[in-house]
């Protein structure tokens, strides 16, 4: 499943991903930093609809907003006063606001840019106070959303120490990306971020795409372009071993082989085993080459060995772990029992079932050049048969 913001909404409420506004606030005896600092400490302009969807299903909508000065989100009761939520955060599963959506993370609430699978591109809304005169040493930090919820709560704490000496306060608001999974989390949306998430297998894929469109990481628009795009092509390190760049596959299989020629006629040789090791090289997620494609099978009481270049593609999935593959190889093959070679072909169709596993059909042919005796030239056999595939 996967989501995300449209870029134009993305770009309405945040220009850049580590931006720092800063505003100053003096204080004056008896005034409430809660009721003297600006709308800008929430995230909406005015309080708005917005649904709470909690773990057991249950849904609760009321007018909210996100503070960032607490970082609570507030609701706004029957009677018309303004509170926190009264949920426990592990039980919300997530905040919905139209087409935005917040889940708790660390100390408050997170915005979901987009998320594919396991992965998620989250940002995060801060506000830290700081004192500017005889209240503190300059540039002091009085309160941070990254202290303890204990110390974040005491407002009234603050209040005291800047009102008692007309202090101005500094209140600086952070943007942060995240980039997390069930099993990692990065701090930043840069590029090495992205291929440490992504694996490093696609370290020049990331790398191309940010380049050849231009894209500015410190901007959510670009983070979000970039995110969407793997997830378009399916790169999720988690799922497929054959979007790595270099795969490398361990073949098995069985079928039957038929030889003729004008002398001999054509018959069965009966069935017959294989084995294979394959390297393809990823040009991108649905084609790659098959730089080494080596065949042994028993035959005529020895052995023919291939050796082939070829192509493959891959198919969009058919379900998330089901994906089809064709592949066309050409080289050249030697039949030690006659100690005659030619040319050989081979076409294969078949499924990616997990990660590592592969099976499909195949149909290889085997030309001679009658080296051995002139009753073998032009002398060509056909193997069809079922090759299960170990990826690596």
């Amino acid at each position: 499943m996967r989501f995300s913001l449209s870029l134009a909404l993305i770009f309405s409420f945040s220009l850049t991903l580590f931006a720092q506004d800063r505003f100053s606030l003096q204080l004056g005896p008896g005034e409430d930093i809660n009721t003297s600092t600006p709308r800008s400490r929430y995230v909406f302009p005015e309080f708005r609809v917005g649904t709470v969807v909690l773990r057991d299903g249950a849904t609760v909508s009321a007018q909210m907003n996100y503070d960032m000065l607490r970082e609570d989100m507030l609701y706004i009761d029957s009677i018309g006063i303004m509170r926190p939520l009264p949920y426990d955060p592990a039980k919300v599963l997530k905040i919905t606001f139209e087409n935005r959506e917040f889940v708790y993370f660390q100390t408050g609430y997170a915005e979901v840019l987009a998320y594919s699978g396991n992965k998620a591109l989250l940002m995060r809304r801060m506000i830290a106070i700081e004192m500017n005169q005889s209240g503190g040493a300059y540039g002091s930090v009085l309160m941070s959303s990254s202290m303890d919820p204990n110390i974040r709560a005491d407002l009234e704490a603050i209040r005291e120490r800047a009102s008692a000496g007309g202090d101005r306060l500094s209140i600086v608001m952070h943007t942060t990306i995240y980039l997390r999974s069930d099993r990692s989390m990065f701090i930043g949306g840069n590029r090495a971020n992205f291929e440490k998430m992504f694996g490093n297998n696609h370290k020049a894929m990331i790398r191309d795409y940010v380049r050849n469109n231009k894209l500015n990481l410190k901007t959510p628009t670009d983070v979000v372009a970039l995110f969407d795009y793997l997830a378009d092509n399916q790169m999720l390190d988690n799922r497929y071993s054959y979007y790595k760049k270099n795969v490398l596959r361990l073949d098995l299989g069985v079928g039957v082989r038929n030889m003729k020629n004008s002398h001999w006629g054509r018959y069965q040789l009966g069935t017959l085993g294989e084995a294979g090791f394959r390297w393809t090289h990823h040009l991108s997620p649905h084609v790659g080459l098959d730089m080494v494609n080596l065949r042994l099978q028993g035959i005529l009481g020895g052995y023919l060995l291939q050796t082939m270049v070829g192509v493959r593609g891959y198919s969009p999935d058919f379900t998330q772990n089901i994906k089809g593959y064709a592949a066309l190889g050409a080289g050249y093959g030697k039949l030690f029992t006659l100690d005659d070679s030619g040319f050989a072909y081979e076409l294969e169709v078949g499924l990616h079932l997990t990660k590592t596993l592969a099976i499909g059909l195949v149909y290889n042919t085997q030309y001679l050049e009658g080296t051995f005796s002139d009753q073998y030239r032009g002398f060509n056999s056909g193997y069809a048969g079922l090759r299960v595939g170990f990826n690596f």
